[in-house]
């Protein structure tokens, strides 16, 4: 199972959610940027150029207006993490960041860490990720059909 690298840097979140919101659920959004923008990731000093890899970042942005209790923000990152590793193949090399946008009803959730609010929490965020991964699959095949790949003329 593959593990996403986090994003960690402020300008790294700034670009990533200046992108393209790839999916959006009821409680739940998805920015991205393809993780080849340059100045996203940042290579180890003396790195050729060719050799750098691009690999899924992942990012999370927990507000506390929507979740107060600090024990609810690190549930849900930890859902929100591990159904990103799960969806890391899916999604290739794309930079993403999950922003919670509205809280969780708190009289259907009165615990800040409920069974139930992980359940519920869980279900959206895999559906968030399938909707983002169907996304950056669309918005990477359109790239691919802009890139023109020059052909050599036949020479008889």
């Amino acid at each position: 199972m593959p593990c996403v690298k986090h994003l960690t840097a402020q300008r790294q979140f700034q670009a990533v959610l200046h992108g393209k919101v790839l999916a959006a659920t009821q409680h739940f959004v998805v920015h991205g940027i393809p993780a080849s923008t340059p100045g996203l990731v940042i290579p180890p000093a003396g790195t050729p150029p060719d050799a750098i890899l691009f690999e899924h970042l992942l990012g999370v942005v927990l507000p506390k207006r929507c979740a107060r209790r600090a024990v609810t923000r690190n549930a849900l990152r930890r859902q929100i993490y591990s159904v990103g590793d799960d969806f890391a193949l899916a999604l290739g090399a794309w930079a993403c960041v999950v922003r919670l946008r509205r809280e969780f009803d708190r009289t259907l959730f009165p615990s800040a860490t409920s069974q139930a609010l992980r359940c519920t929490a869980r279900k959206e965020l895999q559906a968030l990720f399938v909707l983002a991964a169907k996304a950056a699959a669309k918005i990477d095949l359109a790239r691919r059909k802009r890139v023109a790949v020059p052909v050599a003329p036949l020479v008889p």
